[in-house]
Order: C-alpha cells, then structure tokens, then sequence
C-alpha cells in the first residue's frame, strides 16, 4: 500500500510539472517584427578619406514594447543591408567593412558606390545572427558600423540602410 501511495504521489509530480510546462507555452506569444536603422555616411573630397560611422540598433519598437521585460527568445530570420540616399561624387569609391559590435559581418573592397544603390545583400553566417539575437533578446543594443575609407574629388553623402527580420518569443501575460 504504501508503494501505491509513493507510485501515485510520483505520477501526480510528473504529470503537475509536466502540466505546468504545457500552460507556461499555452501563455507564449509568437511575433514577427522588424527593425530597420540608417547608418550616415558623408564622405569629404579627398583621397583614403577614413569612414567610421556607425549607429545603435535595439529591439524597441511599436511590436515589441509592450513585451520588453517578457522577451524569452528572438531569432534573426534576416538581416539585410543596401545604400539608399546617395548624393554626390558618381565615381566615388570605397573599401569598408559592416560590423556588428565589433564583428566583421561583410566586406566591400573597391565598389564605385553609386552602382551599389539599392543592391541588397544578405548576411548568413548563423553564428553571427545568433550573437546579435541573443544581445537583442537581453535588450542590449548592438552598434552596427561601417569603417573603412573612401575617394571623392567632389565628396558624397550616402546612407547604408540595415534591417532585421526578427521572430520573438514572449510571455503573453
């Protein structure tokens, strides 16, 4: 009798912690969302002008506010980037790295920069999207760069326009 007692207390434990489990995923709320941040880059005229311009990326936005101190996982579908809003010299070149916190994400060697317009690229090493989810998800801002350096004779200003494509994982409750 009192194995059936101690058999029976045991199947209620299991089964409570398992129960538990299953409610606690019952209370998850699965979302996409984006963020998307501009980094300025004004190049003066000159030869090997050094670029150093960067800016903070954070997962703050209108989809995820409001679960900020809930977020229990995110994941980088994709992250992109592209120059967008180019004025200036046409035959400016540049060799210049992207860089998420002081990881090289990609490497551009000699580009005229106003044939990269609007030319989307991708980042897939998983490794690097994981570590900038994983700072994401803990709300840390990760600063993404660009450095390198650039020739104008008359200067151009442009700007490398990068997007997250993000699935978070929150508490609903």
């Amino acid at each position: 009798m009192k194995k059936l007692i101690k058999f029976c207390a045991v199947i209620l434990l299991v089964v409570g912690y398992t129960s538990c489990d299953k409610l606690d995923e019952l209370t998850e709320v699965d979302f996409n969302t984006s963020v998307t941040e501009r980094i300025a880059v004004n190049v003066d005229a000159g030869e090997n002008v050094v670029l150093n311009n960067s800016v903070m990326v954070n997962i703050d936005n209108p989809d995820t506010h409001d679960y900020l101190n809930k977020i229990k996982n995110v994941t980088i579908n994709s992250l992109t980037y592209k120059v967008v809003s180019f004025d200036g010299d046409f035959n400016g070149m540049m060799t210049a790295n992207l860089i998420a916190d002081g990881v090289t994400l990609a490497t551009h060697t000699d580009v005229l920069v106003s044939d990269e317009i609007e030319v989307l690229y991708s980042i897939e090493d998983t490794a690097k999207l994981t570590a900038i989810a994983t700072k994401l998800k803990n709300k840390a801002d990760v600063v993404m760069e660009v450095m390198g350096t650039a020739t104008s004779e008359v200067g151009m200003y442009f700007q490398i326009e990068v997007t997250l494509n993000l699935k978070v994982t929150a508490d609903a409750l």
